[in-house]
């Protein structure tokens, strides 16, 4: 509400954010684009086979498998009643979605890296559909269900995935610096 539309006449530049809402700020895409900065860390395919490799020689460290857990935890099992709030956490369910399918597809990372990876997947598929019972409004039976069709798409075709990256933020520091 506090951001208001570019007056006419003045053109975006490299410290703007492009939405995809037109002349309007996007705060789904920002949203969006913070989460996964975020999640492109948790599911890097080289941090990910140092915690299988940390985890083996020392269980009392946190394994792959505790962390998507608390990642799945955070997103995909907490259900906002707010509209708005609940929209911004299914953008940002559908990111650790892409990241979790990312992962298990990375050729590069670990084997047990991708398995974990798959496991987990899979897990988030039965508990996706154990909601569709549940699901109290169009959105987001709308949204499980489309979940439902990637994952099955992803599970036939998974050399063919690819992470749908959401808009790029503004380049940070040195905004404004002449």
């Amino acid at each position: 509400e506090l951001i208001p539309p570019k007056p006419l006449g003045y053109r975006r530049d490299r410290e703007h954010f492009f939405p995809r809402t037109g002349v309007t700020f996007d705060p789904l895409a920002a949203a969006e684009s913070a989460a996964d900065q975020t999640l492109a860390l948790i599911f890097n395919a080289q941090r990910a086979t140092r915690i299988v490799e940390h985890h083996a020689r020392d269980t009392e460290q946190p394994g792959l498998q505790d962390i998507l857990d608390r990642v799945v935890d955070a997103s995909w099992h907490i259900i906002y009643v707010d509209p708005y709030l609940a929209e911004i956490q299914r953008a940002t369910n559908y990111l650790v979605l892409h990241h979790m399918m990312m992962l298990a597809s990375d050729k590069s990372a670990l084997g047990q890296v991708r398995a974990i990876a798959a496991y987990k997947l899979d897990e988030l598929e039965q508990w996706v559909k154990s909601q569709l019972a549940y699901s109290w409004d169009i959105e987001q039976e709308a949204h499980y269900k489309q979940t439902l069709k990637l994952i099955a798409y992803f599970h036939k075709h998974p050399e063919e995935f690819e992470h749908e990256s959401p808009l790029e933020p503004p380049p940070g520091q040195p905004i404004g610096d002449c």
